[in-house]
């Protein structure tokens, strides 16, 4: 996962999705603010954060991720970090 990205609709790192090699199935990708509070959740490997919440963007931070896939060897793989939001 990258460490930053920048929603500012100029067509370039405008949404945070799941990267990664050899992931077969995403079970959750899911964004936490400061607060612990989730704002972002899917299972939809296409589909990443756009630095919104509730349709309202969200202020530059640094943002929790929590990641569980499957991989192409039928097992379960997570993984966490953080995402810095810079606008």
């Amino acid at each position: 996962m990258p460490t930053t990205f920048t929603p500012n609709g100029d067509g370039n790192n405008d949404e945070m999705p799941v990267f990664g090699w050899g992931i077969k199935e995403l079970i959750s990708y899911q964004i936490f603010n400061r607060w612990g509070e989730k704002i972002f959740e899917t299972n939809d490997i296409n589909e990443g954060w756009d630095g919104t919440f509730k349709g309202v963007e969200q202020n530059p931070d640094i943002y929790a991720y929590k990641i569980r896939a499957i991989n192409w060897n039928e097992e379960e793989m997570a993984k966490e970090g953080f995402i810095n939001l810079v606008r």
